[in-house]
């Protein structure tokens, strides 16, 4: 029996990593070189700053999905119901939520909140259309979410 003398052993499948060096995150430079595998995953490490990673991709939510879930809480939308939408727990909704408080503290407009599929959502709008009311028409279409979500905002008549 001889030794194996490959880079990966066998019976396991070869890691692709992409063709050319990726910048280095913290300090942008493109002299990066491969330093080896960890979990399956490629292991970059800058020349410049001696950096080593191998996330590529930034981790998190993007600002407009944390900006929209604080929105909607202000107008008083349940966190449950907030998390069901955005299909993550609902004690991220409310750490959201207190992060946005800590920097931006005010009292928002009272408004009836109504949370719908975007086919009914267009049913609403040819309603109000000629109306001279306050409504703002929220479509939600993407890959995370589970579904195309139509939300409504109106101001309370009084």
């Amino acid at each position: 029996m001889g030794a194996y003398m490959g880079s990966n052993p066998p019976g396991e499948a070869k890691i692709k990593s992409p063709a050319k060096p990726i910048p280095c995150p913290k300090c942008k430079d493109k002299k990066t070189i491969k330093s080896g595998t960890i979990q399956g995953q490629q292991r970059w490490k800058c020349k410049a700053c001696d950096y080593q990673y191998t996330r590529i991709q930034k981790r998190g939510r993007p600002l407009w999905q944390k900006s929209l879930v604080v929105f909607l809480y202000s107008y008083g939308v349940s966190m449950h119901q907030i998390a069901r939408i955005f299909d993550v727990q609902p004690s991220t909704i409310l750490k959201w939520v207190r992060i946005y408080a800590n920097d931006y503290a005010h009292t928002p407009e009272s408004g009836e909140v109504k949370i719908m599929e975007l086919c009914e959502m267009h049913s609403r709008m040819q309603e109000n259309i000629g109306q001279n009311n306050s409504t703002l028409l929220i479509a939600i279409d993407d890959a995370i979410f589970k579904s195309a979500t139509g939300i409504t905002i109106s101001r309370k008549k009084g």
